[in-house]
């Protein structure tokens, strides 16, 4: 992108100058700027973003890579640095501040995780025309016009009165002038500002009106306020450190990944800050299109965010946001200078085998031989016989799937285990107290796997399951009354199965807290879900076959990789540099996955803690006893079953009905009436 001249006759934006009829003014003014190290940027959709959490901050208008060269008629003998702005994170960080802003963003982002699994993306929302008056780029603009235009007799004015403002500045004409303004705090910038817009805005200098026009990005001239334009993606793992920005010391760390295609008012998302999160709360706007000045102001205040779900999309779409149908790429913008497309391919392979790719699908994908954009990725994976969705939680590293090694309560033999349930795969969330949760969608190739219906029944009394093999041939199965999903998925494996799919069983894990979280957090009552739960059960599978799973948000499904335990082949998750991997989406019947959080409820913001660790850390404890027993035939038959339900009522508060003190002490001698 070479040198632009820009024009500014279809200005109609009066806000970038405070006097009533600067605005025929300020459409004469011409600029010019060299974009020699800038490409273009990537056009998103936010429909492809479904699942995905998204934070948001203010912005302001400047430009971003490249130098304002000339202003009017006027070459600066100092060009000015674009920094931006929206378009900063296509050249450093994603987004740069001051540490306290920064670090607003990053506990917003920190909660967002929880919730999802996965690092947020970013996409901040424009400001005002005026918004970029606390940055160095429009007084830097003012006084390079000055050292460029001005005569000597109008440079010693300007010096008198800047000395009043700055005691240590010496001259418009030293070498250093700009290094000192540089070092002046926000308010003396503006009064730099105001100083030479009265004063000499007439007398050799440029007013202030057309110094935040020229530096200001073409296309956010006459752009809308509160609206979204740039989209990136956070990586909360990386290393803090400072900013190269000249006016921001501390940054957002990420990577930009593109513009969106759609006109995306940032109110129509519903986004809450923290607080509002935890209450459950939102911001009543009336217009989200036009949003009133306190509205906007509110905006300003801290750090926003929201999950971009289904629902989400369908309210965009009513509000006449429609989904920009885009041909799919991996393709980012590329700054600090021009790169062959081999050299570009080959950054973007290092970043996909960073995150985990094989090195030939890396190479794949990178060459454009793999599209990775949603349809193809499915149309793939069908292909390949993945039709099974289901969710696994586990460790936030998982690359590799291990099927012969044991997990928590599980016994060596029994494969990895996934349900359909996201609510009752979280419930598996802390097998250990220093487990780092986060839980995986996928995508399970079924061929070859047997079958067991469970009619309802608790995962240890499971003798009387209808079994079949992977024909659908009823088989004989040599268990008692008291069997359990590790009895038939071991059984399955000595058969020679890929995996065990079991139907309809009542199946949860030690992780009571994490389950009740991820239920509450969709605003659904935790007893009554599993009241129903223990009606009919889910679906559980044991995969067998390391093959058969992949990621459902990011896998390549390629095809010459079929036999590979990868996940990514695929990462689970798609997780930071993954500008490269935005494109993906889940179907809107996976969306709620993607709000579930395998979380601690004592930390869990609008999620209800418990009233009584002492009676949730027992109740945990005795649900822990209760499947360590029954996973041993004989001492199934003979143990006590301890009141774990009980416990965990009386942890929340709930009322406690004699039938819950009968069904405990039942327990206790041995029946079991659940």
């Amino acid at each position: 992108m070479p040198v632009k001249k820009f024009l500014f006759d279809k200005l109609v934006d009066p806000r970038y100058s405070s006097r009533v009829n600067d605005l025929e003014s300020l459409r004469q003014l011409s600029v010019e700027k060299d974009y020699a190290n800038v490409s273009d940027v990537a056009p998103v959709s936010i429909f492809d973003m479904e699942g995905k959490p998204i934070v948001t901050s203010m912005s302001d208008r400047t430009d971003a890579g490249g130098l304002l060269t000339k202003v009017g008629d006027v070459d600066l003998k100092d060009p000015v640095s674009l920094q931006g702005g929206q378009g900063y994170m296509f050249n450093d960080g994603l987004w740069a501040s001051d540490t306290a802003p920064v670090n607003q963003i990053y506990n917003l982002a920190g909660e967002l995780k929880k919730q999802t699994g996965v690092d947020p993306m970013f996409a901040p929302f424009r400001m005002s025309p005026t918004g970029g008056d606390y940055a160095h780029m429009t007084g830097q603009t003012m006084l390079s016009y000055a050292q460029s235009a001005m005569t000597k007799a109008q440079k010693k004015e300007l010096n008198k009165e800047l000395k009043k403002i700055i005691p240590d500045w010496k001259s418009i004409d030293d070498p250093k002038y700009m290094d000192v303004f540089n070092e002046v705090d926000g308010d003396t910038r503006k009064q730099v500002i105001n100083m030479m817009d009265k004063n000499f805005r007439n007398n050799g200098g440029l007013s202030s009106g057309k110094a935040r026009l020229a530096v200001t990005e073409q296309q956010q001239v006459n752009a809308p306020d509160a609206f979204l334009q740039n989209v990136g993606q956070m990586d909360l793992s990386a290393a803090r450190g400072t900013s190269p920005h000249t006016t921001y010391k501390d940054e957002v760390k990420g990577q930009g990944i593109g513009q969106f295609a759609e006109d995306i008012p940032v109110y129509a998302l519903n986004p809450q800050r923290l607080k509002m999160m935890r209450e459950g709360t939102y911001r009543d706007v009336k217009d989200p299109f036009n949003p009133s000045n306190p509205d906007k102001r509110a905006l300003q205040m801290s750090p926003m965010g929201t999950v971009i779900t289904e629902n989400l999309l369908r309210h965009l779409e009513e509000l006449g946001v429609k989904p920009a149908h885009l041909k799919a790429t991996a393709k980012v913008a590329i700054t600090g200078g021009a790169l062959a497309a081999g050299e570009a391919n080959a950054g973007m392979f290092g970043s996909l085998v960073k995150l985990g790719y094989p090195e030939s699908t890396a190479k794949k994908i990178a060459d454009g031989v793999l599209p990775m954009d949603t349809e193809s990725r499915m149309k793939r994976a069908a292909e390949q016989g993945y039709d099974l969705k289901a969710f696994h939680t586990g460790s936030s590293d998982i690359l590799n799937l291990d099927p012969t090694e044991a997990r928590g309560f599980d016994s060596v033999g029994t494969g990895t285990w996934f349900s359909d349930s996201p609510e009752v795969s979280s419930s598996y969330a802390r097998i250990k107290a220093e487990d780092s949760p986060a839980m995986y969608p996928m995508l399970l190739k079924t061929d070859g796997m047997y079958t067991a219906d469970a009619g309802g029944s608790l995962w240890s009394s499971m003798g009387d399951a209808v079994y079949r093999d992977a024909d659908g041939n009823v088989l004989d199965a040599p268990f008692t009354h008291s069997a359990t999903t590790d009895n038939f998925a071991n059984d399955a494996r000595r058969r020679g199965a890929s995996g065990l799919i079991i139907d309809n069983v009542v199946d949860t894990g030690p992780d009571y807290k994490s389950m009740r979280a991820a239920i509450e957090g969709q605003g659904k009552n935790y007893m009554d879900f599993l009241a129903d739960y223990q009606k009919s059960g889910v679906r559980n599978v044991s995969v067998q076959d390391p093959s058969a799973a992949r990621s459902l948000l990011s896998a390549a499904f390629d095809p010459d990789q079929t036999g590979s335990s990868n996940i990514l082949a695929s990462r689970a998750l798609p997780t930071t540099a993954s500008g490269l991997l935005a494109m993906y989406a889940l179907s809107p019947d996976d969306a709620r996955a993607a709000e579930i959080a395998a979380t601690d409820t004592r930390n869990v913001g609008s999620i209800e803690a418990s009233k009584s660790d002492t009676a949730s850390d027992l109740a945990t404890l005795m649900r822990s006893y209760n499947r360590k027993v029954y996973n041993d035939p004989l001492l199934g038959m003979v143990a006590p079953k301890l009141p774990a339900n009980l416990f965990d009522r009386m942890a929340y508060n709930e009322d406690i009905e004699a039938s819950d003190i009968l069904k405990g002490y039942a327990g206790l001698l041995g029946f079991d009436f659940d």
